[in-house]
């Protein structure tokens, strides 16, 4: 008999990427945003590529964690699994 996939890994690697999308989202809107304000403002020194550098590592930060925590579930559900087919 297969084990089925844990239902809570897939609710994690769901909210991951729907995290991931909305963070992507924003970062479009930032350099939007960033677009627009070197128009009016000219040249941003050093600020620009700190903030931009932020917003990416934040994005990639919270998806990775929650989806390698859903692999993790994943993982220790597979041993728990393989411990009761011994047993059996």
């Amino acid at each position: 008999m297969k084990k089925p996939i844990n239902k809570f890994a897939v609710a994690l690697w769901v909210l991951a990427a729907v995290l991931f999308a909305s963070d992507i989202t924003q970062i479009v809107a930032l350099f939007s945003t960033l677009s627009i304000m070197k128009d009016v403002a000219g040249p941003i020194q050093g600020q620009t590529f700190y903030v931009v550098q932020r917003a990416i590592g934040a994005s990639i930060a919270a998806p990775a964690q929650l989806a390698g925590l859903g692999v993790i579930v994943e993982l220790i559900d597979q041993i728990r699994w393989n411990a009761l087919q011994r047993s059996s």
